[in-house]
């Protein structure tokens, strides 16, 4: 099975089993190998997917919303540049050092 599908029933499967309330949510995501707050938000995604939100968005509008252009008119020439310059600062910061990369 692809990794993802595995994915969504494992997280499917934790959901449950922290629903359930049989184990404290830390000792449950400790037993499933996972951390407490990927558990906690796994239920409160579900719970959002379930009843709704005001607040969070539920798993199709994220997916919409991914599906969406993500850029305003200029942004990608920013977004493409500041890395650039980022490493020329960092460069100079060095040679300025003593330090040439």
């Amino acid at each position: 099975m692809p990794r993802r599908l595995l994915a969504a029933e494992f997280r499917q499967r934790a959901v449950e089993l922290a629903r359930a309330g049989d184990k404290p949510v830390a000792v449950l995501a400790k037993d499933l190998g996972v951390s407490e707050s990927y558990l906690r938000d796994w239920t409160a995604q579900a719970d959002t997917d379930t009843n709704g939100s005001d607040v969070r968005l539920t798993s199709a509008e994220k997916k919409e919303l991914q599906s969406e252009p993500r850029h305003v008119d200029g942004l990608p020439a920013v977004m493409r540049t500041a890395p650039a310059l980022r490493r020329r600062r960092h460069r100079m910061a060095l040679s300025r050092a003593g330090r040439v990369p």
